[in-house]
Parts: C-alpha cells; sequence; structure tokens
C-alpha cells in the first residue's frame, strides 16, 4: 500500500526533492508551500505523516504542528528547521512533533523516520 506525506514547506526544491527521493520507496508527496494550504491538505488527504518547516511565510510552524495535533493526535509529524538549536526541537516536541530534522533534509533521514513512526 502506498503511504502519503504532506509536506508543508517554502522551498519548492525541498518538496521536489524529496517528492523524487520518496517515490522509489512508494511513498507520495503531497507538497503544500504554506501554513493554511498544508492544513487543508493534511484534512483533504489524511496522509500517514506531516513534515512542517517551523518558518512558513503566513504562520508559524509551531502554530501549525499544534494545530493538526489537536485535529490528528495519532498522524506522525516531523519538524524541520535550518535552525538545528535544541530549543527549537524542544519547543516543537511540546507543539506536538514526534521528530525534528535539521535542513538540509536527507531523503534517506527522512524514510528512516517514516518507518519508525507508521
Amino acid at each position: 500500500m502506498r503511504k502519503t506525506i504532506v509536506v508543508i514547506d517554502d522551498q519548492e526544491g525541498i518538496t521536489r526533492s524529496l517528492r523524487t527521493a520518496l517515490a522509489i520507496e512508494n511513498i507520495e508527496v503531497i507538497p503544500a508551500a504554506t501554513g493554511s494550504e498544508g492544513l487543508a491538505k493534511v484534512r483533504a488527504h489524511s496522509p500517514d505523516a506531516v513534515l512542517v518547516d517551523i518558518m512558513l511565510p503566513d504562520i508559524s510552524g509551531l502554530e501549525l504542528i499544534a494545530a493538526i495535533r489537536r485535529s490528528y493526535p495519532s498522524t506522525p509529524i516531523i519538524a524541520a528547521s535550518g535552525d538545528a538549536g535544541g530549543e527549537l526541537a524542544a519547543q516543537a516536541r511540546m507543539a506536538g512533533a514526534d521528530g525534528f530534522l535539521a535542513k538540509p533534509l536527507k531523503s534517506s533521514r527522512i524514510l528512516s523516520i517514516l518507518l519508525e513512526l507508521t
């Protein structure tokens, strides 16, 4: 069965490279460039997991993580940021993220987290 992940990140290159890399593993990447678009896609697709960039143009990624967690308590959420500081990772976990990745993102790391969480 094909798995799906909603990737909420305003950097198109990231979603494009993840789509290519994860397709090999039969994982469909559903991209969203803003938090509001991402939340709509999570609602529409009920994905197996969600990857949320902390810095989004319209809403804080931490707020978005909390909103997704409230509506989808069992959906794995991975936070991502270029700021790899421990404080941000802790804030993401407090908001409801199951994991945290520092950018640049590596599809192999995302794949291992997805396999672990789903």
